[in-house]
């Protein structure tokens, strides 16, 4: 009885986090806003010239908060928010794509 009731909570929380990484591989806001991210990169390391970087590693999206845009004082997650929310509002509402995400978490 109590392997019964385990194995049903385990396939519980398997199927939430598949849902969850299928909800993250067809999020379109998602690659948008990953798409914005790789080009304000490399807007800033490259100056809109030179070459340009073809992705990013995920733990470079936990530096955006502390990387500085360019007037050196706003970071670069607070000016990627200004930029969506003047060109692409709709992407602030990303988690709507995903809401496994959350119960995932857990």
């Amino acid at each position: 009885y109590q392997f019964d009731n385990k194995l049903m909570e385990l396939m519980d929380d398997v199927t939430t986090l598949i849902s969850a990484c299928e909800e993250v591989q067809k999020s379109v806001r998602l690659r948008k806003l990953m798409a914005m991210i790789l080009m304000l990169g490399n807007q800033i390391n490259t100056g809109g010239t030179g070459r340009m970087a073809q992705g990013f590693t995920l733990d470079a999206l936990l530096k955006l908060d502390e990387a500085k845009a360019f007037d050196k004082k706003t970071s670069v997650l607070q000016y990627l928010v200004k930029l969506v929310k003047a060109n692409e509002p709709d992407l602030l509402k990303v988690h709507e794509e995903m809401p496994s995400i959350g119960p995932a978490e857990n």
